[in-house]
């Protein structure tokens, strides 16, 4: 719904769509740690008081390397999760269209949608799938990475008509990523995959 790496701007009028082998390059971060709290905290307790010299060299290289992403990220045909999605042409056109689209297949009767790695915090989708649940025969079914997602989702979305798949513990290696999503959905024998998961309202 937000654009994909396979995306490729070619013109505010053109958008192409070109399955790469590899991610494009001055965009990998690696990250061990997603709570940015602890990330911030911990940058404070090790940060050290540095020469103007050493803080303006740190700024200009930086400010190189913060040029080079912005220039590669600027190649991807992503919806940025701001205030100002709908202000660009045709690509934010197409964003508007899908939401239109999407909100119009919530409506049909029997429709089954499956959320995986959303976090409910866009709040135009998130009020189209909300408003999509007076759908009595619509059924969501939300999979959550940890176990501490379901709460987090819960506060932004709870309906009797939404059901979560969870972890039912936070160890490192009970956690829903893509290849257990697929486990979970298309394997025959799924009792290894869904073996320490919860499906709850």
């Amino acid at each position: 719904m937000h654009g994909s790496v396979s995306w490729q701007k070619r013109s505010d009028d053109i958008i192409e769509v070109s399955y790469a082998n590899e991610f494009p390059s001055g965009l990998e971060i690696e990250i061990d740690n997603y709570d940015i709290k602890e990330i911030v905290t911990k940058i404070e307790e090790n940060s050290t008081l540095k020469t103007c010299k050493e803080i303006i060299d740190m700024a200009d290289e930086d400010e190189s390397k913060l040029k080079k992403f912005r220039q590669e990220y600027n190649k991807l045909a992503i919806v940025n999760p701001t205030k100002a999605k709908f202000e660009e042409t045709v690509f934010q056109q197409h964003y508007y269209q899908s939401l239109r689209l999407l909100s119009y297949e919530l409506e049909k009767p029997q429709t089954v949608l499956i959320c995986f790695g959303f976090s409910f915090k866009d709040e135009h989708i998130r009020e189209i799938i909300h408003r999509s649940l007076s759908n009595p025969s619509l059924i969501v079914y939300v999979f959550c990475y940890k176990k501490q997602n379901k709460s987090e989702i819960k506060e932004l979305i709870d309906n009797k008509k939404v059901i979560f798949i969870s972890p039912d513990n936070d160890e490192s290696d009970n956690v829903i990523d893509l290849n257990r999503f697929i486990e979970c959905i298309f394997s025959l024998d799924s009792k290894d995959a869904t073996e320490g998961l919860s499906c709850s309202l």
